[in-house]
Order: C-alpha cells, then sequence, then structure tokens
C-alpha cells in the first residue's frame, strides 16, 4: 500500500521564465504553473487571480507561491544540523504532491478496514508536515540571507542603529518561556507528558508589575511537529497550557567573560525564574482574534515581582511609527541566551508591523517590536515571513490590540 502510494506519480519539475511549464518525468500530462499551485494548494487558481498574484520563474518562485504553513516555534532538534544547501528541493516538491493526493485518495478506499486506514493516514500526514518543514528550512535558508546578524545584548557594539544606552534599558524586561523539567498531575495511565520538559520555548516582555506579554501561539497545543503534554487523549487547553511553563529573566551571555570563536559565552550566574499563574487574556478568544496572549506570573524564589524587578516596557497609545521608521528586537531566537536585532519598518497596514531586515526565528515569538523614537512597545513578533509571499517579519500592532484589550486598556 505505502508502496503504491508513494510510487503512483512520478514528476521531475523543470522550470524556465520562457516556457512556464512543469514538464512530467515519465509520459504524463505537462502542467502549466497555474495547473501546478491549484493542485498543490488543493483548490482551484483562476487565470485572473493566477495574473494579479502569481508569477512563476524557478523553483524559488514555486516555493514563495505555496501555502507551507508556519514553521513550529522552535525548530526539532534533528533538523537544526541537516544540510539545508542540500535538500532535495525538486524531490520534496514531487513528494509533496503526491502525499498530499495520497491523503485524499485513502479516504475513498473499500479495501482497508478503518483502523488500517487510519493508521495510512497518521503516517502521510506525519510525512506530509516534514516535507512541509524541510521547504520551509530551504525557503528560509534561500531567502532571509539579507537580514544582518543579531548580537548578544551584553556584548552589543551598536552597530544595528539602536543606541547602546537603550538596549541596556530595555533588555532587562524581556524574558524567554521556558517548559518546566516536571509535569505534576499527569495520570500516567490516561496521560501524556509530551516530549516538551524542559525546553527553552517563546520570547515576551513585562507590562506590568506581573503581567507579561507574548505571542498566543506559544501558549498553544496546535505544534503539529511536536510531542505536546495531553490529558484523557486530548489536547490542552492554552489556560492549563501555559501553567506548565515558566518565565525565566536574565538569560543572556555574561559581559564578564569574553565571547569565543563560535559568538557563544558563559550563562550570567544571576537567571532567574517566575511561575504562570494564569492566563489573563487570549487573542484569538477575543475581538480582532489578534495572536497575543497576556500570562499573570506570580513572585519569584525572592519574593520579587518581575515587573518591579526588571522593569515594564510601556504602551504607544497610537501607531507612532512611519515606513523607515527604526526599530528594535530584543529575543530568544532558537532557545538562545538573548539577543538583539535592529532595523527599520518595511510597511505597515491595518493591522501588524512589517520589516524584512531584522533577523528573527523559532522562539522569537512573542518578542517586543520597540521604537527606536519613542522607546515604547509598539508590536509583538509572531510571524517570520521573510520567506513568504509579502518578503517581511510581522508583528501585530499594539495600538490595535489595544482597542478590543481590556486588560490592556487598563495600563498607562
Amino acid at each position: 500500500m505505502k508502496i503504491f502510494l508513494l510510487s503512483n506519480i512520478c514528476f521531475l519539475l523543470t522550470f524556465s521564465a520562457a516556457a512556464q511549464k512543469i514538464v512530467p518525468e515519465k509520459g504524463g500530462k505537462t502542467m502549466t504553473p497555474r495547473d501546478y499551485i491549484s493542485k498543490q494548494q488543493n483548490k482551484t487558481i483562476t487565470e485572473k487571480e493566477f495574473r494579479d498574484n502569481y508569477f512563476v520563474a524557478d523553483i524559488a518562485e514555486i516555493l514563495n507561491q505555496l501555502d507551507l504553513g508556519k514553521p513550529p516555534v522552535i525548530i526539532p532538534q534533528e533538523y537544526q544540523n541537516m544540510n539545508i544547501a542540500a535538500l532535495p528541493v525538486k524531490q520534496l516538491l514531487r513528494q509533496r504532491l503526491i502525499l498530499r493526493d495520497s491523503i485524499v485518495s485513502i479516504q475513498f478506499d473499500t479495501l482497508f478496514p478503518p483502523d488500517i486506514k487510519m493508521q495510512f493516514t497518521r503516517e502521510l500526514k506525519s510525512a506530509y508536515d516534514i516535507v512541509n518543514l524541510k521547504l520551509l528550512l530551504y525557503k528560509r535558508y534561500t531567502q532571509c540571507k539579507q537580514q544582518a546578524p543579531n548580537q548578544p545584548v551584553e556584548f552589543y557594539d551598536g552597530s544595528l542603529g539602536v543606541p547602546k544606552a537603550l538596549v541596556q534599558e530595555r533588555m532587562g524586561q524581556v524574558g524567554q518561556l521556558q517548559w518546566l523539567e516536571r509535569f505534576s498531575g499527569f495520570d500516567p495511565r490516561t496521560d501524556k507528558v509530551g516530549k516538551m520538559q524542559g525546553l527553552r520555548w517563546g520570547s515576551g516582555c513585562m507590562i506590568a508589575k506581573d503581567l507579561y506579554l507574548t505571542a498566543a501561539h506559544c501558549v498553544s497545543s496546535h505544534q503539529p511537529n511536536w510531542e505536546m503534554p495531553m490529558k484523557k487523549n486530548r489536547p490542552l487547553p492554552p489556560a492549563e497550557l501555559c501553567k506548565l511553563m515558566r518565565v525565566q529573566f536574565n538569560y543572556e551571555y555574561d559581559q564578564r567573560f569574553p565571547l569565543n570563536v563560535n559568538g557563544e559565552g558563559r550563562i550570567r550566574s544571576d537567571t532567574c525564574s517566575y511561575p504562570i499563574l494564569e492566563l489573563v487574556e487570549y487573542g484569538p478568544n477575543e475581538a480582532g482574534g489578534y495572536d497575543y496572549a497576556i500570562l499573570r506570573l506570580g513572585k519569584g524564589a525572592d519574593s520579587s515581582w518581575p515587573g518591579i524587578k526588571f522593569g515594564v516596557i510601556p504602551l504607544c497609545s497610537n501607531s507612532e511609527l512611519i515606513e523607515n521608521d527604526p526599530i528594535f528586537i530584543i529575543q530568544h531566537p532558537d532557545g538562545m541566551p538573548k539577543v538583539i536585532g535592529g532595523g527599520t519598518v518595511n510597511f505597515l497596514d491595518e493591522t501588524t508591523i512589517n520589516y524584512s531586515n531584522i533577523n528573527t526565528n523559532e522562539g522569537s515569538s512573542g518578542s517586543p517590536v520597540i521604537s527606536c523614537k519613542s522607546k515604547k512597545l509598539t508590536g509583538i513578533h509572531f510571524n517570520g515571513d521573510c520567506t513568504g509571499r509579502i518578503a517581511a517579519n510581522q508583528a501585530v500592532r499594539i495600538d490595535v490590540i489595544r482597542q478590543t484589550s481590556k486588560c490592556l486598556q487598563q495600563l498607562p
């Protein structure tokens, strides 16, 4: 069954700006780029829509046009060290098409019992997710090279267009989401703890003495590439899931010790963590459905409130940014110690800030986007999309969130 599913179609994708054809390897029907994208997207794309929104000249353009979904918050370890440049992209595109067709076709199969069909479907979807992830990694590798490297906050040299004093003023207020090493309240007979314990996850910042602002998807169970905790075979809702995490501050390199040749250093000895007590607001459940979450933190081991010990980032009251304004992001990409990335605004739309010259990665989600002019929080980074059609990373605008968030409306 598997051999049939994976070999019933065999394409060799060849592209040229002149011919604009996708030629099958073994005598099949030649496909136009519109037909090919329609089949990959599993929807009909009209001639007008294709003419208005698509231009296909090569493999990179095909990748740019496809909806490959979003990468996980943190890339699984087994994919972090692969040779991205050597990925067989044409073969992966062919596999993606075959797997997608096979997932659809198996639903109409009448030869196998339901449990076997369900098993095959799970395996096919798992393989499909892996192919998508590899294609996303390749897109990021080939299309995101224009971004300046981030710098560890303690070693920032001022070369990213952000004053060093401003980075020093704001870096303490940014904390990292981290899964607890042990989960309590799980029954081994009915529950699964998954494989998240101890992992460093997303980013966020303090906006009040006990309120931490991050991206909603950082506290969501919808993470296809990760084995998430479950109770009685059901995913945990955000209000439960967030309590399996904590927020750690000062996870950064100590400036008293020099960085090695790989740009790595010694972690500060005064890192400290605060428990997550409750989910105060979850953006997807509020009016507007924006990708943000507000978490209430408890006191630390020294009985301090994190927003008092480290300070808070003031919120902008309106859209303070315009095109080309300087901005910066303090973040924990890929679970790393805290770094600074600086750049400028590409453009703003009704709900987002878009920027392409700031390097972000999985784990950057939830990071504050801060204006260099006002020093205020203007957005929450939620989407690393330099590989997408808009060719920019994105943050949801704070002034837009504030219009519907009762919690933010109460803050100065």
